[in-house]
C-alpha cells in the first residue's frame, strides 16, 4: 500500500531501496539504513512502557486528539527525557468536522 504514495520519488538516487528498507525494518530492533541512519521502530503504549536509550528523531503518530486524550505534558516530558541534544520530535494531528 505504501508504494502508491510515490515517497521514493522524492528521495534521491537510491530512494527505493531508502524507502523500502524503512518500511520492511524489523519492529524492536535497531536497523541500519545507511552509512548515517539508523532506526528502531517501536510498536507500543508510550503512556505505561518504559523507553530507553537517546534518540535523534522521535517520530510519534498520535491519531486524532479525541483518540490521545492522555497524551498531555507527562508525555511530551517522557518524549524530551529521551531525545539528544538538537534532537527532533515530530508529529502530527489533524481533526476535520
Amino acid at each position: 500500500m505504501t508504494e502508491l504514495l510515490n515517497h521514493p520519488h522524492f528521495a534521491g538516487e537510491n530512494g527505493r531501496e531508502v524507502f523500502d528498507r524503512i518500511h520492511s525494518a524489523e519492529w524492536g530492533v535497531m536497523c541500519s539504513i545507511s552509512s548515517c541512519f539508523s532506526i528502531l521502530k517501536i510498536k507500543g503504549d508510550l503512556t505505561t512502557d518504559r523507553i530507553t536509550g537517546i534518540y535523534d528523531l522521535v517520530y510519534f503518530d498520535a491519531f486524532g486528539p479525541d483518540k490521545q486524550r492522555r497524551c498531555g505534558p507527562g508525555i511530551v516530558k517522557k518524549i524530551s527525557d529521551v531525545t539528544g541534544p538538537g534532537g527532533i520530535f515530530i508529529t502530527y494531528s489533524a481533526k476535520g468536522d
